[in-house]
């Protein structure tokens, strides 16, 4: 992995502070430049052969999945630096009923807790992209600690957002389509 330089940091920061004054004084939610993790891994192998590493190498996926988080730690770790007001995870190929619940315990999970956990530890809320399948695994969305979930679609992802609301309560907030 190439370390940014400290010209790209400086011009991150400048940019951010822009950014950042430009939110505050419309009053808008300032969100980070998004972090992912399994999307990343998509758009480097395709979703097919990367399923079929799973069944294949699971070691290797599991371990290109650290790489991933790895990568993505230093930006995620600038965005907390610079308080941003909320963190997104693009999840679009994380979604359960694309990985099964039980494959996304295995191999997303994981990574997503220790992202909420870092996330938190700087006071920051953590917001989940996850279009579709979000009604397969709600309680693991409890037990990871995700503030938001994002993209919650009832026409495509058919989740019953009724169901979901009553399950959740005010735990998450559901930031719809």
């Amino acid at each position: 992995m190439k370390e940014p330089t400290k010209g790209q940091i400086q011009d991150y920061w400048n940019s951010a502070r822009g950014l950042k004054n430009f939110a505050q004084k419309r009053g808008v939610l300032l969100e980070d430049g998004w972090i992912t993790g399994v999307d990343t891994a998509v758009w480097l192998f395709g979703f097919e052969p990367l399923i079929s590493k799973v069944v294949d190498s699971p070691d290797f996926v599991e371990e290109l999945l650290d790489i991933i988080y790895q990568w993505e730690k230093p930006r995620l770790e600038l965005f907390l630096e610079e308080k941003v007001d909320l963190i997104v995870h693009s999840g679009w190929y994380e979604m359960p009923h694309l990985w099964s619940p039980h494959l996304y315990r295995q191999f997303i999970k994981p990574i997503i807790v220790k992202e909420v956990n870092l996330t938190h530890s700087a006071g920051i809320p953590f917001c989940y992209i996850l279009t579709a399948g979000v009604s397969l695994i709600l309680e693991d969305l409890l037990e990871i600690g995700a503030d938001v979930v994002r993209g919650v679609d009832p026409i495509q992802g058919k989740d019953n957002l009724a169901f979901i609301k009553e399950e959740i309560g005010n735990r998450i907030c559901v930031w719809g389509v």
